[in-house]
């Protein structure tokens, strides 16, 4: 099935999460990554776990992987695993990478 737009995009982390998280949102969240309006970071990692794209600026899910090497620095080596899919109660989709 193809989506027009990737509305949002969570990342599970590998190790659980804990409590403590850093958020950004707007104007901190584009500075970091452009295209995004809100970040979140744990932690237990270098790159945010979850991330919310600004209003014109979503991504096809067919870039989603692309993207996620770009933004992340991953190389052609690193393996990006899931891909899972699930709607919300409020009907938004979203998407899970590790």
């Amino acid at each position: 099935m193809i989506l027009k737009s990737l509305a949002t995009l969570s990342m599970a982390a590998l190790i659980c999460m804990t409590a403590e998280a850093q958020v950004f949102h707007l104007k901190q969240a584009e500075k970091m990554i452009p295209g995004t309006e809100t970040l979140r970071y744990t932690e237990k990692s270098s790159a945010p776990d979850f991330v919310r794209f600004a209003k014109g600026s979503e991504i096809p899910t067919s870039q989603a992987e692309s993207w996620i090497r770009t933004n992340y620095g991953f190389s052609s080596g690193d393996a990006l695993t899931g891909g899972k899919e699930e709607k919300d109660q409020v009907g938004m989709t979203h998407y899970r990478y590790i």
